[in-house]
């Protein structure tokens, strides 16, 4: 992928992150981790639209290891940053790294299956 479509992706998941846990907070549900892991499923159909835009073919495991690597690194900072200035999470050591974890896991199991449903429906 490119710089520009990965910062995209990285711009997503922290928008999604910070409204998503927003309207847990306002609904009575505070639970970061599943703004967390909600922000991820977003930000790799963002990565799947933009790779599939421009290539038109299934990307290979480098890129979704790419978008994975990535999604994983502002997850852990943006929770320590969110942490740091809100304390918004009740058990912050446990919650990153589940969060972590569900977030380096998503890329890696529906950005094919989104790639294929675009072709599809594209035609």
């Amino acid at each position: 992928m490119k710089a520009s479509e990965m910062i995209n992706v990285g711009l997503s998941y922290a928008v999604v992150v910070a409204l998503a846990n927003l309207a847990l907070n306002l609904l009575g549900y505070a639970k970061p981790g599943i703004a967390l892991v909600a922000a991820a499923v977003v930000a790799t159909e963002v990565a799947a639209w933009s790779y599939q835009r421009r290539t038109r073919r299934l990307a290979p495991f480098s890129v979704r290891l790419a978008v994975a690597v990535l999604l994983t690194v502002i997850c852990v900072i943006q929770s320590v940053a969110f942490q740091a200035m809100w304390h918004w999470m009740d058990h912050p050591t446990t919650t990153t790294i589940v969060g972590a974890v569900g977030v380096f896991a998503v890329p890696l199991a529906i950005f094919g299956e989104l790639q294929k449903r675009m072709t599809r429906s594209q035609g």
